[in-house]
């Protein structure tokens, strides 16, 4: 791992202007996020480090956005990004064992953390995005018999799939999906459905 932070220019009421740049980076706490190359500018306070850009290559894809981390009552982390072709796979195993999805993902994402501790700060965070996801598979829910026999068969199998697209908000190891549309060649389905930690599907 190799990382640097340091002053971009002079400081002013405004900040400090800092430069950010790391590569093969896990960070030490949180979620076990693994981010190959990144490099960010922003500024930097007594309370505050606020991104005005950062670009990252993560897990096959590639992600840039803005961001801000304040800890002057508690911790507390946001960004706004957009990703392209991130491996499904991978990045879900980063966030839970439970909910599992193959394929490659684009689109736009929110995310937010609060804590009284850094170290603890990733621990549970809120990501809401909305996405499109290119030929995978859907493990945890099969579509095709839910629409056979209800939503009670659903629950365990698989769906394969060549597009996916819709929006979904990750919070304390549940999946919420609203407004999804799977396009699997003879099916095409519309769905709102959570699932859970225990990976019960309900929708």
């Amino acid at each position: 791992m190799a990382s640097c932070m340091q002053p971009s220019h002079p400081g002013d009421s405004s900040g400090n202007g800092v430069t950010i740049g790391a590569s093969d980076w896990a960070p030490p706490f949180g979620t076990p996020i693994t981010i190959t190359d990144f490099l960010a500018t922003g500024t930097f306070t007594g309370s505050a480090l606020s991104l005005s850009e950062w670009d990252a290559t993560l897990y096959g894809g590639k992600a840039k956005g803005t961001a801000r981390i304040s800890w002057n009552s508690g911790w507390r982390a946001t960004s706004q990004f957009e990703f392209v072709r991130i491996v499904t796979e991978d990045i879900l195993a980063a966030f839970t064992k439970t909910a599992k999805a193959s394929g490659k993902a684009s689109g736009k994402a929110a995310f937010s953390a609060r804590s009284g501790s850094l170290h603890t700060l990733l621990d549970n965070p809120t990501l809401q995005a909305s996405f499109l996801v290119e030929k995978g598979n859907l493990d945890g829910v099969d579509l095709v018999r839910a629409l056979q026999v209800g939503s009670a068969g659903s629950q365990g199998g698989s769906t394969k799939f060549q597009e996916l697209n819709g929006d979904v908000t990750i919070s304390n190891g549940r999946f919420s999906y609203k407004n999804v549309n799977l396009n699997a060649g003879i099916l095409s389905a519309n769905s709102n459905f959570d699932i859970a930690t225990n990976q019960a599907v309900t929708g």
